[in-house]
C-alpha cells in the first residue's frame, strides 16, 4: 500500500510540476484543454484540431451517445469529459487523483456550461467509491499508463460498467527493448512521464482476465507521429534550459527530467520501443 501511496504522489507532483508547461505549450490557445498526444489524420489542418481528432476518434469507436453515462478515468483537467458533455450530451464522471485538477476542471465545467452534466471527483482509480454496474461507457485517455497495477485498473474499470457497457482507452504501451540503451531510454521515458509502461499484448491478456469480450486493438503510431515531433522540438530547447536552471535551484527536477522524455518518446516512437494503442472492450 505504501509504494502505491508512493507512486500516487509521483504522479500528482508530476502534473502540479507540468501543469505550466501543459497550459503554456498544450491547449491555453485553443481552448481544447487537452493534455494528450493529437491525431493527426487526413485534412487535419491545426494542432488544435488533432488534439480534438483523438477526442472524435475515440468517441466515435465508443459509440457514445447523449443517453450514455461516462466515466473518464483519470479525467485531467476535464478536457475530454468537457467536449463529451458539449459536443455529444453526454453525461460525464470525471476522477483523478490530483486535487488541482479536479478543481480546474470544475471551474472549466461551469465556464463552458456543462456544469449540470458534469461532475468531478478526487477519486484513485484503482479504488473508486462507485456502485457496481454505474457507466455505460469508461473512457481512459492517457490516464492508465500512470498505474502500477493494470491488471487491478482493469478489473475495477469492468466492475464499474454495465452489462453490455463499452471500454475505450488510448495510451502508450511498451514495445520490444532489445539494448542497454533501449532500457536507458525506456527508463528516462517512464521517469519524466511518471508512467509505467507494459506491452500492449500482456494489457489485452489483463482484458481478457478481467472479463471483457469483442476486444480490438488499434496501432496508431502513424497518426501520432507529428504531436510526437512537436514535443520533440520543445525539448530540444526545453531541457537544456531546463538543466541550467535547476542547475541554480530555480526549477524542480521533475521538469528537467520531463523535458528530456519529451526528446525520448520521439526516439522511442521511431525505434518503436513504445507504440500508441487504443483498445476497446465490452462488458
Amino acid at each position: 500500500m505504501a509504494t502505491l501511496k508512493n507512486h500516487n504522489k509521483t504522479v500528482i507532483d508530476y502534473y502540479d510540476y507540468t501543469a505550466p508547461f501543459y497550459a503554456a505549450f498544450w491547449h491555453r490557445n485553443n481552448g481544447s484543454f487537452a493534455i494528450h498526444y493529437g491525431f493527426w489524420e487526413k485534412g487535419t489542418r491545426n494542432f488544435k484540431e488533432a488534439l480534438l481528432n483523438t477526442n472524435k476518434f475515440l468517441a466515435k469507436k465508443a459509440g457514445i451517445k447523449s443517453t450514455d453515462v461516462v466515466l473518464d478515468a483519470g479525467c485531467g483537467i476535464g478536457g475530454s469529459a468537457i467536449w463529451l458533455a458539449k459536443e455529444l450530451h453526454a453525461k460525464i464522471t470525471g476522477i483523478s487523483i490530483n486535487k488541482k485538477q479536479i478543481a480546474e476542471a470544475k471551474e472549466l465545467a461551469g465556464k463552458n456550461g456543462v456544469s449540470n452534466s458534469t461532475n468531478f471527483y478526487v477519486m484513485d482509480y484503482l479504488r473508486t467509491t462507485f456502485d457496481n454496474n454505474s457507466f455505460d461507457v469508461v473512457w481512459a485517455l492517457e490516464s492508465a499508463c500512470h498505474s502500477v497495477n493494470k491488471a487491478a485498473f482493469l478489473k475495477e474499470m469492468y466492475r464499474l460498467l454495465k452489462k453490455g457497457g463499452r471500454f475505450i482507452l488510448a495510451d502508450g504501451f511498451q514495445g520490444r527493448i532489445k539494448t542497454a540503451q533501449d532500457v536507458q531510454l525506456m527508463r528516462d521515458f517512464n521517469n519524466g512521464f511518471a508512467t509505467s509502461l507494459i506491452s500492449a499484448e500482456k494489457f489485452k491478456l489483463y482484458m481478457k482476465e478481467a472479463g471483457f469480450k469483442k476486444i480490438v486493438s488499434l496501432n496508431m503510431r502513424k497518426e501520432i507521429t507529428p504531436t510526437s515531433k512537436i514535443m520533440y522540438h520543445l525539448g530540444l530547447w526545453g531541457y537544456p534550459l531546463a538543466r541550467g536552471l535547476e542547475g541554480f535551484r530555480l526549477l524542480s527536477p521533475i521538469m528537467t527530467k520531463n523535458s528530456l522524455a519529451c526528446l525520448e518518446q520521439y526516439k522511442a516512437f521511431r525505434k518503436g520501443l513504445v507504440e500508441y494503442i487504443v483498445f476497446y472492450g465490452e462488458k
